[in-house]
């Protein structure tokens, strides 16, 4: 509404039809995954490097998850460090 308001119509028709183009394609995707017969019905193999991976990056982000005070610290001391380095 802010954007009516200020005189900007033509910005918000615009963002109206990108809304609508979104909603068709995520519709189509959902309609494809839930609605339609599978293509395919073998079962996915996976190779075993792959497999660890997989696992290695979820137990991070659980532990990420977990214990976000030593990240978040660590992710502001750099953001920090990067603008003292620039002032």
């Amino acid at each position: 509404m802010a954007v009516i308001k200020s005189g900007y119509v033509w910005l918000a028709l615009i963002a109206g039809v990108n809304i609508v183009i979104s909603l068709y394609y995520y519709l189509m995707v959902v309609k494809r995954i839930y609605v339609d017969a599978p293509r395919h019905t073998s079962a996915i193999i996976v190779p075993r490097g792959i497999q660890l991976l997989l696992i290695a990056a979820i137990i991070g982000i659980v532990v990420i998850g977990i214990f976000q005070g030593p990240f978040l610290d660590a992710a502001m001391a750099a953001v920090n460090g990067m603008y003292l380095a620039h002032l």
